[in-house]
């Protein structure tokens, strides 16, 4: 997908991200390079990121939260009166209901927390864990879940550290399931 070792222009990233407003996404694959070159190259050229959830045309999330339709009905062609009881039912269960997903971690219905994805949720245990400190987890800290059980979101069961701190606790705990497995 991303044949070009060129890097990217300055002018090339103003005009798709500030003047088109292109994610950096869509614009790694009109440059031929990946979304994360993108921010790398943005950064050492000045550019300014967009606000998180300041995607499309600058708009944030929370000003479209009663257009969200599920992923079930995205690319469907809706009816008002379909679209009224999707609204209608995300009413109902209202800020804070839960949802378990499907890689086991437990989501909460927070659309105004600064770090909820698309549809408004947040994860459980990243919630929990910013009660207790008494501030928003930063992009470099990570919640553990101790007893590695994604649906456990005690306090005591949860610990705050650093990104390379979680990465490496991880690493070992691969490195000892391996090894069990080639002692066997």
């Amino acid at each position: 997908m991303y044949k070009s070792i060129e890097k990217p222009k300055k002018e090339d990233l103003i005009r798709l991200y500030v003047d088109e407003k292109k994610s950096m996404q869509e614009c790694g694959d009109i440059l031929g390079v990946c979304a994360v070159t993108i921010l790398n190259y943005m950064r050492k050229y000045g550019i300014k990121s967009r606000e998180r959830h300041k995607g499309f045309l600058g708009k944030h999330h929370t000003e479209n939260v009663k257009k969200i339709i599920s992923k079930t009905h995205k690319g469907k062609v809706l009816n008002e009166e379909t679209k009224r009881k999707i609204s209608e039912s995300h009413k109902l269960k209202g800020t804070g209901h839960k949802k378990q997903r499907q890689d086991g971690y437990v989501a909460l219905y927070y659309p105004e927390h600064p770090y909820s994805n698309q549809d408004g949720y947040i994860m459980e245990h990243r919630y929990i864990m910013e009660q207790h400190i008494g501030r928003y987890i930063k992009d470099d800290e990570a919640v553990h879940h101790k007893n590695k059980d994604r649906k456990d979101n005690r306090l005591e069961n949860l610990e705050l550290m650093t990104l390379k701190e979680h990465a490496r606790l991880h690493m070992i705990e691969r490195h000892k399931q391996r090894k069990e497995l080639s002692d066997e």
